[in-house]
């Protein structure tokens, strides 16, 4: 029962992230697009930037230079960090669990 409230909670954070990065492909791409300088142009480089943001790879090919933009992807490092705690603590407790069923 304990295994699948963890899955059940991290498909939520799941979703969640999915979610908060298409917000945030929308919001740098309107901060960035019309801004010189910026790498930032349309949608494809705007979720293109936040997929790679929030799986915590970033690149680097594509980056916010406007300050609304750089406070974006603060918080999608966030959301993309506390993803990944998520998943790395529901593995954790997962062999925890399969570790306990073997003692008994």
């Amino acid at each position: 029962v304990a295994i699948g409230r963890q899955f059940a909670i991290t498909a939520k954070v799941f979703v969640a992230s999915i979610f908060v990065a298409y917000i945030a492909a929308v919001q740098i791409t309107i901060s960035e697009r019309a801004v010189s300088g910026s790498n930032i142009k349309d949608f494809g480089d705007g979720i293109w930037w936040a997929i790679t943001t929030v799986t915590t790879v970033g690149y680097g090919d594509y980056y916010p230079t406007t300050t609304e933009g750089k406070l974006f992807a603060i918080g999608l490092m966030i959301v993309g960090i506390t993803l990944m705690g998520v998943i790395t603590a529901s593995v954790a407790a997962w062999f925890v669990k399969m570790g306990d069923r073997e003692e008994k």
